[in-house]
């Protein structure tokens, strides 16, 4: 989600804050895994269960609520994805 891409700092822009703060990075890894849509997760999604949602407004919210509905019904799997940062002190 683009806004929500808008919200953190870029990796480049990490690594540069960490190095100056004397920080050494170790490792750079993407961590992801996909799992089914269920009507958990879409009863979470409906109550703006994260943060990202909760900031939506509300007819965006519910086209996203829609989409995932219309995902599920095709089978679709939900795709959690993050990038994961290791530093040490130099």
């Amino acid at each position: 989600m683009r806004h929500e891409l808008g919200r953190y700092p870029e990796i480049d822009e990490l690594n540069y804050c960490a190095d100056s703060g004397g920080l050494e990075l170790l490792d750079e890894k993407i961590a992801e895994g996909t799992f089914d849509i269920d009507n958990i997760l879409i009863a979470r999604f409906e109550e703006k269960c994260s943060s990202a949602t909760r900031l939506m407004k509300d007819e965006a919210h519910k086209r996203g609520n829609k989409r995932l509905k219309d995902a599920q019904i095709r089978g679709e799997k939900w795709l959690s994805s993050y990038t994961i940062l290791k530093f040490k002190k130099s």
